[in-house]
């Protein structure tokens, strides 16, 4: 038996996650010395990680990856690059995988400062408030193609 109720008991997720409409992400393993950016197209994203799908990727859980993001804005975009992340699952759908990440705010000066969480927190609350208005917007549509 597999209701809505069912899936909420299992969501390990911390925070809600948002979509990543607006998003462009890429990432980089960090295995050997010299690694490739590989555009991604995230799916969610939270302050505290991210979810993409990719079918050049080939990563396994607990391996660590770079991560550059930057939110396109009409009025300039929020970039944050020097993200360290840490696959925590994946799931494979025909040729592509699905991969989470999850943001290691301990692996560097960089992503322990504090600068590096707010930009990430707002990256979050800009979707945030984007997905509402999509959703509003939605709404207010159908009720007026109802009529």
């Amino acid at each position: 038996m597999h209701s809505a109720q069912n899936a909420q008991a299992h969501e390990r997720r911390r925070f809600r996650r948002f979509p990543a409409a607006e998003l462009s992400v890429q990432v980089k393993t960090r295995r050997g010395l010299f690694g490739k950016w590989e555009t991604v197209n995230p799916e969610d994203f939270t302050r505290t990680g991210l979810a993409f799908e990719s079918t050049g990727m080939e990563l396994e859980k607990g391996d660590v990856v770079e991560v550059r993001a930057t939110l396109l804005l009409d009025m300039g975009d929020l970039k944050v690059d020097r993200l360290v992340a840490v696959v925590r699952n994946l799931h494979r759908h025909g040729i592509a995988r699905r991969y989470g990440l999850e943001f290691d705010y301990s692996a560097s000066r960089h992503m322990k400062a504090l600068t590096t969480q707010a930009q990430l927190g707002r990256i979050e609350g800009i979707l945030d408030r984007s997905e509402k208005l999509r959703r509003r917007l939605h709404v207010q549509q159908d009720e007026q193609e109802a009529r």
